[in-house]
């Protein structure tokens, strides 16, 4: 029998020799590799702690290899490590990765198995992103730590009010960047000395607030020369602050160049390209709508999936859904049978159509149109839409028949 070193030796050389493929499947605390040879076949499996050191240890001692990983909270930095290391790094998008996503089999093994294999085959199969550089993410953690202040003093001015309200009374004055103790002196005094931790609150966070206003505002103009410059041309001199947030890190780590991976009020702007006057009415009540109406309940993550949405490309089976539906059009049809329809992707597009007064979903598979019914949310869709769609177990080879009297 070998020693347990005589064969970790042998292994370790083998992996040497090969050019080798990773999936990565990364967790909170610990992760999980799987490497493959030239075959195909699983060299080694290992889990390790998702730190700095461990990823270096394991890594770094590993020949340039593929590594593949999912889109998720330490992404971004595990991401830029393995690139120093020397590895290809391929980072692929979780929701759009649905041998994963939709997998019943929930196991950081068999995942990182997956990502593994399709990195292998073919990289585009993992729909890959690519993440912003470290200087970009971190201006970004500067707007969102000011967003976070944004959402705590919005939280503590809606409670506030509402103790004032459910006593019958009133604070006085709206404007929260304001507010402060002296807002509650024609209260009650039980009521005042409720409200003065809160009210105090509010001013300490105020005050912080406009200093990451300053600080943000110093970092465009060091930072990012276009955006102050961009806004000089339109005649404004304030640089805003919902200019930075969009793009600070999606275009800044796409281009090499210092200053021009960054357009000012980047939503509001792509729509509104020619139009300036209503873009700065629209940048002004953005900022509005961030100051005194923003959700305390939004979180980091729907803040990246929604910067995500905005980038992905259209998809060619979403170009052939629209195709389809663009034919169906062009002959009038009303009533519409989608034979084979498996998991009920097609009758999605078909439903949005309202000139369809009848869709009908058949499939030979029986599980295929659980799915579908759980995809198309039946138990939860309004009555009238409901009415429109029928799903029927069958097949046109079948002696019921079951799809006679639907046409077009």
């Amino acid at each position: 029998m070998k020693k347990i070193s005589t064969v970790a030796t042998q292994q370790s050389r083998k992996m040497s020799e090969q050019e080798l493929t990773i999936g990565l499947d990364l967790g909170d605390r610990s992760s999980w590799c799987c490497v493959l040879d030239e075959a195909g076949a699983i060299v080694r499996e290992q889990k390790l702690g998702t730190t700095p050191k461990a990823m270096k240890e394991v890594f770094g001692a590993v020949p340039r290899s593929r590594i593949a990983l999912e889109t998720g909270m330490h992404s971004p930095w595990v991401s830029r490590l393995l690139s120093q290391l020397g590895h290809e790094v391929i980072v692929a998008h979780a929701r759009n990765v649905r041998l994963i996503g939709e997998s019943r089999k929930k196991d950081d093994r068999i995942d990182a198995q997956t990502l593994a294999r399709l990195a292998r085959i073919d990289p585009q199969l993992l729909s890959p992103v690519k993440h912003r550089r470290a200087k970009a993410q971190a201006d970004l953690s500067v707007i969102r730590a000011r967003a976070g202040l944004v959402r705590a003093r919005t939280a503590l001015v809606n409670t506030a009010r509402g103790l004032a309200k459910s006593y019958g009374e009133r604070l006085r004055g709206c404007n929260v960047r304001n507010m402060n103790a002296e807002k509650a002196q024609g209260l009650s005094p039980e009521l005042r000395t409720a409200l003065e931790p809160l009210l105090a609150g509010i001013e300490s966070l105020s005050e912080r607030i406009r200093e990451c206003n300053e600080g943000i505002e110093r970092l465009a103009r060091e930072s990012y020369p276009g955006v102050a410059q961009a806004e000089a041309g339109e005649g404004g001199g304030h640089i805003d602050r919902v200019d930075l947030p969009a793009d600070a890190g999606r275009r800044a780590s796409i281009s090499s160049e210092p200053g021009c991976g960054l357009l000012p009020g980047a939503i509001v702007k792509r729509y509104l390209p020619r139009q300036r006057q209503l873009a700065r009415e629209a940048l002004a009540r953005l900022t509005e709508t961030e100051e005194d109406n923003l959700d305390p309940n939004a979180t980091e993550e729907a803040h990246a999936e929604q910067e995500t949405k905005m980038e992905e490309p259209i998809r060619l089976w979403q170009q052939r859904m629209g195709a389809v539906v663009a034919v169906l059009r062009s002959v009038e049809a009303k009533r519409v049978l989608d034979l084979g329809c498996g998991e009920g992707k097609v009758l999605l597009f078909l439903l949005k159509e309202k000139s369809f007064t009848e869709i009908v979903g058949m499939d030979v598979s029986y599980r295929s149109l659980e799915i579908a019914s759980q995809r198309l949310k039946l138990d939860r869709m309004p009555t009238k839409q409901k009415e429109r769609l029928k799903l029927m177990h069958g097949s046109l080879m079948y002696r019921d028949r079951p799809a006679d009297g639907i046409s077009r």
